[in-house]
């Protein structure tokens, strides 16, 4: 079915500040099409385009949602709104496996503090060196965690309040901030159960696993782009036991064309994007010879009939079979064949 339309927002953090602009886009920013919000899942307002322009009032924790055009909402923006004067700000929208995960320290209304530090789990990170802004690049499930920041603001020392970010990979649940923890999946949102880049390949073959000799094996790494992510580019591999026989590529289809015993074997793919990488599971594919059959014999001249000391040519042929054919010789009567041989 079609995707929903992705909300976005700008500045594109959690928490943002009390009384600060913001704009909350639904889709294609350049749209004229009518637009409904929603916020904490009750009708919040209705719009004549894609783009809304709002001034942040409430604090603590909302979910925004929009819709246009179709029955579907849009996957929720978890956004929290702070009236302190040090937040630790991580990205709105959900952290896949393989994205930056930026990191910003700001003061009130957006002020930039100074000597900075940022801490994950109560440990100080190395790498901020002052800046109020802290990059992990790519990002991992490993920096998962509670991080909060230390900076100076107005002459004093202060502390942000810890967020809570969750690096979303094949068994990922979210990323929220303020150690708030975003929902499970709401009814008319799809992503829920999508949380990672990507999913895992499946390999898939087209027509029997058992193909006869000569014939052609079409593979196909088949696999899923988050609709978080639905432009990311993939490199697709395809290995038999263990080895490389193509890619990386940007095609999800290998084709072996005139397969022979050889080609039997376990095959597997992989796909990847950033420092992610997944593979599927072993298929066994087993090339099968194709039995002989249709045996003919003709002679040259036709019928046979020959006088003593003239030439007389035998063609032994198969209408079907591969793999090295062996023929033999025989004449009524004798047990032992005339000749052996690969002709």
């Amino acid at each position: 079915g079609a995707q929903p339309l992705l909300l976005t927002l700008e500045p594109p953090w959690t928490p943002l500040f009390s009384d600060q602009k913001a704009t909350l886009t639904c889709g294609d920013p350049g749209a004229r099409v009518p637009t409904t919000w929603y916020i904490d899942g009750l009708l919040w307002g209705e719009s004549r385009s894609s783009l809304l322009q709002v001034t942040l009032k409430s604090t603590g924790s909302h979910t925004y949602q929009c819709q246009s055009p179709g029955p579907k909402l849009s996957p929720p923006i978890n956004l929290s709104i702070s009236k302190e004067w040090l937040v630790l700000q991580v990205p709105v929208q959900p952290v896949l496996e393989g994205d930056e995960l930026p990191l910003r320290c700001r003061a009130w209304w957006d002020k930039k503090p100074s000597r900075v530090r940022f801490f994950r789990n109560g440990v100080l990170l190395q790498g901020g060196r002052g800046e109020d802004k802290l990059l992990l690049s790519p990002a991992q499930q490993l920096h998962s965690g509670r991080y909060h920041c230390t900076g100076t603001v107005i002459l004093k020392d202060m502390q942000s309040e810890p967020s809570k970010v969750t690096v979303q990979g094949e068994h990922g649940q979210g990323t929220a901030g303020d150690g708030v923890t975003a929902p499970g999946p709401p009814s008319p949102s799809p992503l829920g159960s999508f949380p990672e880049l990507f999913s895992v390949p499946e390999l898939s073959v087209d027509g029997s696993r058992e193909p006869p000799e000569g014939s052609v094996l079409a593979l196909a790494c088949v696999t899923h782009r988050s609709p978080l992510r639905p432009h990311v580019t993939l490199q697709h591999l395809f290995y038999r036991d263990g080895v490389v026989v193509a890619g990386p590529q940007g095609s999800p289809r290998f084709l072996l064309q005139a397969l022979a015993l050889p080609d039997s074997g376990s095959y597997t793919c992989e796909a990847q994007a950033a420092s992610v990488r997944k593979r599927s599971a072993p298929v066994t594919v087993t090339v099968r010879r194709v039995p002989v059959a249709g045996v003919t014999l003709v002679a040259e001249p036709p019928g046979a009939q020959v006088a003593e000391g003239d030439r007389l040519v035998l063609s032994c042929a198969v209408a079907a079979g591969t793999g090295p054919l062996a023929f033999s010789w025989h004449r009524q009567g004798q047990i032992q064949p005339l000749a052996k041989g690969p002709r």
